[in-house]
């Protein structure tokens, strides 16, 4: 048997000043309350659910501890909750622990122990059983016939609370013990943490362990004296109190933990402030120079890395043209530099491995980079490669015309100077360093028909310079279209073109014959228009779409034109297209009330001529929704009974439409309308699922009526679509009170589930005031007859009054009713020989009306049906 409870509690931790802790007595093994076997001989009259708070000194907590055992009896069965209840003001206590264990007598020991003080004192919680009690000394014990259960930390107020009885000592006895030293675990001997750590950093958790899980622990400071550190009262951690601990020395941090009965523990954490090694590299591990640079440049930064930031860094590579410096950008960095005028030659020194230095002042840190020398390099021409000819007239070009622009790349940027050497010698022009080549006289004073002009380039430093060559041709006349008139084939009349040319010298002239034929070339075809658009509705397969004006535009006369479509998957199997025309068509049934079925999307169309030239465009394809089809009814028209007895609002009948088209479209979508014009009222309604619904009192109508109803479904569709459904109801002559057949109606009150208890209740309560109506009736026919008679002969030959006949059912109709006055049976013979009692007032008639809900004519007979046995 396990006699534990499950008790969570809180171990709080606080951080207090040095000061001297009162003096307790601690508790070393004895006992509170009496011995169980000597005071178990009655029963208390409260079992479960109430509660004893024992405010006697018999049972008060007299020292500091732990609970270690119970000694208890009891009678009855169930569970027995063993409490410490502390008095905190005159009429607030709480409840600090509990113990749970199964009824009986005997000794338990708890697995969690309740920690008490001096003044604590014995309670208990019964959920069934009862502890026993025997006459005692004990006054003051306080109990609660009815309390909830609490937890430990709960308050009650148990100070109006009356003892079950003066002199009574109750059967319960615990043993209190000493309680547990705190115990402080994980105390290492050194705690070190860098010297960037920053203020209210945790630097170390302690964790203090106590037997006694319950016990409440408390913690304070008591040794700090750098000032760097303290203890955190709420999550009982160390943290700095400040960034950047000083290095070099032990700081020393004293605790103590004491417990509820003032034991107490200490601890000793010694911290210690460790120097963070720096680490240093150069963003770059090589780099180049020119030979021929002038001014200081960058070559890599100094990489750093201090947690303290407090470094410094320096080249220690002496007699070279570099130097590492602070960066001025208001940050703590530092770069490789090439100085000013550093006088490289390649040809003396190819490269530089130099060594920089950083430190923090603890530790220090080297890297190495390494500088190439690039030679100085020779200018390059970059545009006569491949080779260049220039074209000039000779009979329009004038001294200063720009021939050519040389252009050239130096790696160095270095000055570049030009030179130009012609073949043959003497030709007319000059190169200037900004590499333009220029003409110098004019050319129709020279014999020479073209020039090799050699271009060379060069800087200071090299001794040798890269050449190129520029073809200069020269001509004496040439032959252009005009400016003015544009050269279209399709147009001119004549192709063939008869040019003379001349040419003089001044002194003797020349001339020469030439032709010059057009030929025709197709030229490309083009749409005016970047998108267009056809619309047409929804339609069979070759349906076609209206032809747009697609206005394609061609200089070539005559000119015929292909069409082709791409409309992407899967819509090119959606339309075909002409390729002569460009009309578009279905390429089968295009239904939109096939779910999924889109209503637009785009093609590409492609416009090909006869030489193969193309244009594209866009076409955007809609498909407008057609109302195809009528919301239709499953018959065209249907004729139904009803008795004028229905009630208001019961269900005539449903019909149900059905629209071919989509439903999420408004050409599907159709709502019903009823068409009652013929009849002398609105008798029914239509309800939104085709449910028609008796609108208006039928009992109006009692003597037989045929109505015509048109019910109407009519789509939402432009234009809309419609189809109906004629509806005759026939409403007989009602007679005789009968059982309506189920069959004929189209649908009754019982058809539906949900009615069926009500339908069972109300058949029951018929038949009863039914016998109830045939009794009254069969006592009172004849007397009533007499009376009619004598009142209203009129009336007697159109009441309704039921014929009685022996031994059999007869429903009484019309016929029947006329010949009433005339009809004369034995039993009437034998009712008029009974002794003559007054007939039943209308009122009282009226009454069974009202049970049965039958309406009743000024004879007071039912014009219903009705059927009488008679007895």
């Amino acid at each position: 048997m396990t006699n534990r409870i499950i008790h969570v509690s809180a171990i709080f931790f606080l951080v207090l000043v040095d000061k001297v802790f009162p003096q307790v007595t601690p508790c070393a093994g004895g006992t509170v309350g009496v011995d169980p076997a000597a005071y178990s001989s009655r029963t208390s009259t409260y079992g479960a659910n109430s509660a004893f708070l024992i405010e006697d000194p018999l049972y008060q907590i007299t020292c500091c501890g732990a609970i270690t055992s119970w000694e208890v009896s009891t009678s009855g069965s169930g569970r027995i909750t063993l409490q410490i209840w502390r008095k905190l003001s005159s009429n607030v206590y709480q409840l600090l622990g509990q113990n749970v264990f199964t009824a009986g007598s005997g000794t338990f020991s708890p697995t969690d122990r309740i920690m008490v003080q001096h003044g604590d004192y014995i309670g208990w919680y019964s959920s069934g059983p009862s502890v026993r009690y025997d006459t005692g000394t004990a006054i003051l014990n306080r109990v609660k016939a009815t309390m909830t259960a609490l937890q430990p930390g709960d308050l009650q107020d148990w100070s109006t609370e009356s003892p079950e009885g003066v002199s009574r000592n109750y059967a319960i006895r615990a043993t209190v013990s000493a309680s547990s030293v705190p115990v402080f675990s994980g105390i290492p001997s050194l705690v070190t943490f860098p010297e960037e750590t920053p203020q209210d950093t945790v630097v170390h958790s302690l964790t203090i362990t106590d037997a006694d899980a319950t016990d409440v622990i408390t913690l304070y400071t008591k040794s700090e004296t750098s000032g760097y550190f303290t203890v955190d009262t709420t999550t009982f951690r160390i943290k700095t109190t400040q960034d950047r601990i000083p290095l070099g020395s032990n700081y020393i941090v004293e605790v103590k933990a004491i417990d509820s009965c003032y034991k107490e523990a200490t601890a000793t954490v010694t911290f210690s402030v460790s120097n963070t090694d720096i680490t240093m590299s150069f963003s770059s591990t090589t780099s180049s120079v020119f030979e021929n640079s002038t001014s200081e440049e960058w070559l890599s930064d100094v990489i750093v890395s201090d947690p303290m930031n407090d470094y410094t860094c320096f080249l220690q590579t002496t007699n070279v043209p570099f130097t590492v410096r602070q960066n001025n950008t208001g940050i703590q960095s530092f770069s490789l530099y090439l100085q000013k005028w550093p006088q490289l030659s390649a040809s003396v020194t190819s490269s530089y491995t130099l060594t920089s230095q950083c430190t923090d002042g603890v530790n220090t840190k080297t890297a190495i980079h390494t500088v190439s020398v690039i030679p100085n390099t020779k200018p390059a021409i970059t545009n006569l490669g491949g080779g260049v000819t220039v074209t000039l007239d000779a009979r329009t070009v004038l001294i200063g015309h720009f021939v050519y622009n040389v252009s050239a790349s130096d790696n160095e940027e270095d000055d570049i100077t030009f030179s130009l050497i012609c073949t043959p010698s003497g030709c007319p022009f000059t190169i200037y360093n900004s590499g333009a080549i220029l003409l110098t006289s004019r050319l129709i004073t020279h014999s020479q028909s073209s020039y090799t002009l050699t271009v060379s380039v060069s800087d200071s430093y090299t001794q040798t310079a890269d050449s190129s060559s520029l073809s200069v041709s020269i001509t004496n006349g040439v032959v252009t279209t005009s400016t003015v008139h544009y050269i279209d084939y399709d147009i001119l009349s004549t192709k063939d073109i008869v040019l003379v040319v001349c040419t003089s010298d001044g002194i003797a002239a020349s001339s020469q014959t030439g032709t010059i034929r057009i030929v025709n070339i197709n030229e490309p075809c083009y749409f005016t228009e970047d998108y267009y658009s056809i619309i047409r509705e929804e339609g069979n397969s070759q349906s076609t779409f209206p032809l747009p004006e697609y206005n394609v535009i061609d200089p070539d006369n005559g000119e015929t034109f292909t069409f082709q479509k791409t409309c992407g998957n899967p819509y090119d199997n959606k339309v075909s297209i002409n390729t002569n025309t460009g009309q578009f068509s279905f390429l089968g049934d295009y239904d939109l009330d096939i779910p999924g079925t889109v209503t637009t999307f785009n093609c590409t169309l492609t416009v090909t001529d006869s030489g193969g030239n193309t244009d594209t465009t866009i076409v955007g394809v809609f498909v407008l929704y057609k109302n195809e089809f009528a919301p239709t009814f499953s018959v065209s028209s249907v004729t139904l009974t009803l008795q004028s007895h229905e009630l208001i609002g019961s269900i005539l009948t449903n019909f149900t439409a059905h629209d071919s088209d989509l439903s999420s479209h408004d050409d599907g979508k159709f709502y019903y309308s009823l068409d009652q014009s013929s009849n002398s009222g609105e008798y029914f309604g239509i309800m939104t699922n085709g449910s028609i619904y008796i609108k208006e009192d039928l009992s109006p109508l009692y003597l037989g009526r045929t109505l015509s109803l048109t019910l109407t479904a009519k789509d939402y569709g432009s234009p809309s679509r419609q189809s109906s459904v004629a509806i005759t109801v026939q409403i007989p002559l009602s007679t005789t009170i009968t059982n309506i057949s189920p069959t004929e109606r189209a649908l009754q009150f019982e058809n539906n589930t949900g009615n069926s208890v009500i339908l069972a209740l109300a058949a029951f309560l018929s038949v009863g005031m039914f016998s109830t109506i045939v009794y009254i009736i069969h006592k009172y026919t004849l007397r009533g007859k007499q009376i009619c008679k004598t009142k209203n002969t009129q009336q007697l030959s159109t009441s309704r009054t039921p014929k009685l006949r022996n031994s059999r059912k007869k429903s009484i109709n019309s016929n029947d009713i006329k010949d009433n006055r005339n009809v004369k049976t034995t039993e009437e013979d034998e009712l008029q020989t009974e002794t003559k009692q007054p007939m039943p007032s209308f009122e009282t008639i009226n009454s069974y009306e009202t049970q049965t809900k039958f309406p009743i004519n000024s004879d007071g007979i039912k014009d219903n049906q009705m059927e009488v046995t008679e007895e």
